[in-house]
């Protein structure tokens, strides 16, 4: 009898798009590299940049909030998707109408008060008038102050009624409540029901005696329906993870690891999930609206320790999991970032079609990464422009991103826009860092920076921030690139001012950037990545 070898098993990666960004990058090199496993990429809601990149070959799954992830039903639930929509267009335009409508009643009745404002005033001064003429001066006084006197005890009565009506209110339910909790046992006796009907009801009036709590209420709302959106993402991912017989489902970004951690939870728990965190979760989310901070914070800490493994991209990242958010330290791994050394050099010999590097006469500073705050591309402008002008040294940031527009008026106004260029978001930006002289990474926080390794890998020397353990993993104390204090312009500009002045220190970064970026070749990282996923899988 011949036995069949075991199928090759199936590793579904879930993450929310393919835009460029490091834990993009990462999820398609092991897309593409693994070899034990048979992987499916799923995506959450769009397509990026990135999927250029991906393997023909790679089975594709995109969830859709509305439709799901199958195509089955899909014609009918597009259809009664967009019956809903023009309905929903009908009844805008009808409640604009509506709208219009009350605007004019609100007119013409603000108009009739002022006309029967003007006619009160008349009669009162008419009233006023007689009274003078009848009773005397000193009589109608003393009547006028009466009347303000009695006016203003009414409304500090109505003022004060107000709380006391609620303070009563809801007194008055906490005794009935605890009167019906001692009556229980005597209506049981009787063959009655242990507690009567709305006996617990707030019985709270509507109007104005109501304290303002409605955005409690809302965010209660918000809460629960964001809560059952990620719940029926789990489902979703269920199905498809079903549907394509997933022996483990590897996860990235936090609510993609939410997700994944609820439908192994909810739907299906012999089902392996690894979840994959590229950032100190901690710095992140400093930087958060309240909202997501509490939200995102109490995720973590409730769901990230029911997975199988969680994979952290620097011993920084590792180190926060388990001091603050309670993280077994057993289920955590380390495996950094995978830098793919041969295709970077062969993709950083194109030519590029800059006059800045084509008529190359002044030292060229690159910065690379998504326009955002947390990346510190500000300090970045300002420390250029405590530069002194005999260095005639010009910035190259590439990248885009929602802070675009306030960076570039930032470099207008100190006067920079001759010295500071924006090429935007390039497919292929190694070919910008080989020809310049220095990489500078001005983040607030990172995780295991990739464009750093990335920088070793052309020989680059340079010059960052000390804002994460994987600042640091990469450089070694300064020992592979220049470290500077965080959130200091003056200190960014001191080191890139030393770094283009000290020839021999460039130099020395540049013979040791080639062993050290070994440590993180592709070949040596994925295979450990690998071997991961095959002991979760066996266990």
């Amino acid at each position: 009898m011949i036995l069949e070898p075991d199928p090759q098993p199936s590793a579904l990666f879930f993450i929310p798009t393919l835009a460029a960004g490091g834990a993009e990058r990462v999820c398609v090199q092991y897309l593409n590299d693994l070899k034990t496993f048979r992987p499916i990429l799923m995506l959450q809601f769009r397509r990026g940049e990135l999927l250029a990149e991906l393997n023909a070959a790679t089975p594709l799954l995109v969830i859709n909030a509305y439709t799901g992830y199958s195509a089955r039903g899909g014609a009918r639930r597009r259809r009664l998707h967009h019956a809903i929509r023009r309905r929903r267009r009908i009844l805008q335009v009808r409640l604009k109408h509506l709208t219009r409508k009350l605007q004019s009643w609100q007119r013409a009745l603000r108009r009739r008060r002022r006309i029967l404002k003007v006619r009160l005033r008349y009669l009162e001064r008419r009233v006023r008038t007689d009274m003078k003429e009848r009773y005397g001066k000193r009589t109608v006084w003393f009547l006028q102050e009466t009347e303000r006197v009695v006016n203003f005890i009414g409304r500090s009565l109505r003022f004060i009624a107000k709380p006391i009506v609620v303070i009563f209110l809801i007194l008055g339910n906490i005794i009935r409540g605890l009167l019906s909790l001692i009556a229980a046992p005597f209506r049981l006796a009787l063959g009655l029901p242990a507690f009567p009907a709305r006996a617990f009801a707030w019985g709270m009036p509507t109007g104005s005696l109501v304290p303002a709590i409605g955005p409690v209420f809302a965010a209660r709302f918000r809460f629960v329906s964001d809560c059952l959106f990620l719940v029926r993402q789990a489902r979703l991912l269920t199905k498809a993870a079903d549907a394509k017989h997933c022996d483990i489902i590897v996860s990235f970004l936090p609510f993609t690891n939410v997700i994944s951690i609820l439908s192994k939870i909810l739907f299906d728990q012999h089902r392996k999930v690894v979840i994959n965190v590229h950032s100190v979760k901690t710095d992140i989310l400093q930087d958060a609206p309240s909202y997501d901070q509490h939200l995102l914070k109490f995720l973590i800490r409730k769901l990230y320790g029911k997975a199988d493994r969680v994979i952290a991209v620097a011993e920084g990242i590792k180190q926060d999991l388990v001091e603050n958010f309670g993280i077994p330290e057993s289920k955590i791994q380390v495996i950094h970032n995978p830098i793919d050394v041969t295709r970077i050099c062969r993709l950083a010999r194109q030519e590029v079609d800059h006059p800045w590097i084509k008529q190359k006469k002044a030292p060229l500073v690159v910065a690379v990464g998504r326009l955002v705050r947390v990346k510190g591309f500000d300090l970045l402008i300002q420390a250029f422009a405590e530069l002194p002008d005999q260095l005639d040294t010009r910035l190259m940031i590439i990248g885009d991103g929602p802070e675009r527009a306030a960076l570039q008026g930032l470099a207008k106004r100190l006067g920079l826009e001759q010295r500071v260029t924006f090429v935007g978001f390039q497919q292929n930006p190694w070919k910008f860092m080989k020809r310049a002289d220095c990489l500078a990474l001005s983040s607030r926080t990172e995780g295991l920076p990739m464009v750093i390794g990335e920088a070793l890998a052309l020989e680059l020397p340079v010059i960052a921030t000390d804002c994460s353990h994987g600042v640091r993993e990469y450089l070694e104390e300064s020992r592979y690139g220049m470290i500077v204090p965080p959130n200091d312009a003056s200190a960014l500009a001191e080191g890139i001012r030393e770094l283009l002045r000290n020839e021999e220190l460039r130099l020395t970064f540049v013979r040791r950037a080639s062993d050290r970026v070994q440590l993180f070749a592709r070949g040596r990282i994925v295979e450990k990545f690998e071997s991961a996923l095959r002991e979760v899988v066996q266990t």
